[in-house]
């Protein structure tokens, strides 16, 4: 049980202790749902940190960067001081500079956008393919878009090889 409580000491003629005056109110409630919400925001934060994925938020209306986790750089090559505050366009991630203008014109008329192909640039100039999903959300009162991306480039490649061999069988 939590209490939140307010009162003054009442002293009789000679100053002896004589009670207590005040209120107390139970905000149990309270302390509850304050310590949900960090037990939810440490294992959100620790979910984006472990993550085998790219995760990146973003500002819907001008693609602002908010906020990258570390297998973002180990993907692109940007930290995130490099990418943070500026859009994907400016830092040159998108070869296709209507990529994220259709992605946010998905986002705005659902939920979310699942399994996208999209080619981003790396830092060093080559070209990646990520499969993508994304999903929308209010971060301190602005409309924002998480992405969470995995590089399939490889597996792609692999894959158009062994279809190739196939076809030449």
């Amino acid at each position: 049980l939590w209490s939140l409580v307010s009162g003054n000491p009442l002293f009789d003629a000679l100053g002896g202790f004589a009670g207590w005056r005040g209120v107390s109110r139970n905000v149990t409630a309270q302390q509850q749902a304050v310590a949900a919400q960090q037990r939810t925001q440490g294992m959100l934060d620790q979910l984006v940190r472990v993550s085998p994925d790219v995760v990146l938020v973003c500002r819907l209306r001008d693609g602002v960067v908010l906020l990258v986790n570390d297998r973002f750089r180990q993907v692109t090559g940007y930290d995130g001081h490099e990418v943070i505050g500026r859009s994907a366009q400016q830092v040159g991630l998108v070869p296709d500079g209507e990529l994220p203008r259709r992605i946010a014109a998905r986002l705005r008329g659902v939920d979310a956008v699942r399994d996208e192909r999209v080619t981003i640039r790396l830092k060093d100039g080559r070209e990646r393919t990520l499969l993508m999903s994304g999903g929308t959300f209010d971060w301190d009162g602005e409309p924002v878009a998480v992405f969470i991306a995995r590089d399939v480039t490889d597996v792609e490649r692999a894959r158009l090889e062994a279809d190739a061999i196939l076809d030449n069988a």
